[in-house]
C-alpha cells in the first residue's frame, strides 16, 4: 500500500490514508478522524474513524466514493486534535 497522506479513489470508494511515519509527531497517535465537508467538519463521527489495525502506522478508512464529492475539503484529527 502507498505510504502518504491523503486520499485516492478506488473504482467506487474513497480511500483516506494517514501516514503517522511522515510527521514528527511527540506524542503516540491513538485515533485519526477525517472531517471535511462531506461531515461538517465533525470529528466526532464514528463512521468517519481511520483504523491501523495492523500497526504499521499507516491508518485507513474506505468510505463509499457517492459520500464525497470531487472537491470537497478534508482535514485529519489526530487524537482530537486539528
Amino acid at each position: 500500500m502507498d505510504r502518504f497522506a491523503g486520499h485516492r479513489i478506488e473504482l467506487t470508494q474513497v480511500v483516506f490514508l494517514f501516514d503517522e511515519t511522515l510527521y514528527q509527531l511527540t506524542d503516540p497517535i491513538s485515533s485519526v478522524v477525517v472531517a471535511g465537508d462531506f461531515n461538517r467538519f465533525d470529528p466526532q463521527g464514528k463512521e468517519w474513524q481511520l483504523n491501523d489495525d495492523d500497526h504499521d502506522h499507516l491508518w485507513t478508512l474506505t468510505a463509499s466514493s457517492g459520500m464525497v464529492r470531487y472537491g470537497q475539503r478534508f482535514i485529519f484529527v489526530i487524537n482530537g486534535t486539528q
